[in-house]
């Protein structure tokens, strides 16, 4: 067994309570062949000194590439990425952290797989701050599609949990990285583009990573939306996935539709936070979002598949 460099990329902005917890579970790997890039969006909050102690303390492990200005989480993902060294790269938030056998679960199945294989995904193990666990398994039901499915499966769901990825730097390369074009929203375009590519994603059957709950890019415990997620989500969505619907899956947009204009009223008039308008905006909304609803059932999602067609 070979034992490939590996880069670490922490992606950061603003983090400072939770970027040690992170970089601690980074050096803290049982495998051995690896560096830390961190990356930081232009940070005011002190998580630029978290990283110079610690940058002073490891000097041959990490490496800092800071912004002088905020530019969303797709262009620092792309400055961190550029800057890793590694033949494969592991990608985690600044407040997330690895567990210990991350690293060497997944080149061990690298390795395995003879470098058949371009990304991985893993499950997950989710935490907040009152210290409640619970575990967070991979689709099954992604995984057993056909490549071209898997396209199709992803016009409707994004299908893959960023927080999990382990991919070559190569693959990154191939498909132009990140699409900054989507400020707020690196990881769903990223996985379009690869299996667009026909890029080979496989699963393993192990928790790698312990991510943290309530403090995300998409939304926070209290808030109803980071309005700059759903703007990028809802511009990917019409830039490049609502060309490839027709017929009856137009149905798709309306749903996008209902949900854009569902956060971006609650962001407006409601003071972007949940409660009991919130509440009644949601049941509003609904009907016009059935298409999601009928999703959650496989057996109904596996006919939307077979009957879509590729443009």
């Amino acid at each position: 067994m070979t034992f490939p460099k590996v880069s670490i990329a922490i992606i950061t902005y603003n983090q400072k309570d939770f970027l040690g917890e992170c970089i601690e579970s980074c050096l803290a790997q049982v495998y051995e062949n690896f560096e830390i890039v961190i990356a930081d969006d232009g940070s005011t909050d002190g998580t630029k000194e978290v990283i110079w102690r610690y940058a002073a303390q490891y000097p041959t492990h990490i490496k800092p590439v800071l912004a002088d200005k905020n530019s969303g989480i797709s262009v620092n993902c792309n400055n961190a990425w550029r800057a890793c060294s590694g033949e494969w790269i592991k990608t985690i938030a600044g407040d997330d952290k690895l567990k210990p056998q991350c690293l060497s679960l997944f080149v061990a199945q690298a390795a395995k797989d003879e470098g058949a294989c371009d990304a991985y995904f893993s499950h997950m193990t989710t935490f907040d701050k009152n210290g409640a666990v619970n575990e967070v398994r991979l689709d099954d039901f992604f995984f057993g599609l056909s490549d071209e499915d898997r396209l199709k499966f992803a016009l409707y769901k994004n299908p893959l949990p960023a927080p999990t990825c382990f991919i070559k730097k190569s693959a990154l390369e191939d498909v132009g990285f990140a699409d900054v074009d989507f400020m707020m929203l690196e990881d769903y375009p990223l996985w379009f583009k690869l299996l667009e590519s026909k890029k080979k994603i496989a699963a393993i059957d192990a928790s790698t990573i312990f991510y943290r709950v309530g403090f995300g890019v998409s939304n926070g415990a209290e808030k109803i939306c980071n309005i700059w997620y759903v703007r990028s989500l809802h511009s990917f969505r019409v830039k490049k996935l609502w060309p490839h619907l027709h017929g009856w899956s137009l149905l798709k947009k309306l749903d996008d539709l209902a949900y854009f204009y569902q956060n971006s009223i609650g962001y407006k008039f409601l003071g972007n936070q949940r409660g009991g308008a919130h509440s009644a905006l949601v049941l509003l909304m609904a009907p016009l979002r059935l298409f999601s609803w009928l999703l959650l059932s496989k057996r109904v999602f596996a006919w939307v598949i077979r009957s879509t067609s590729l443009r």
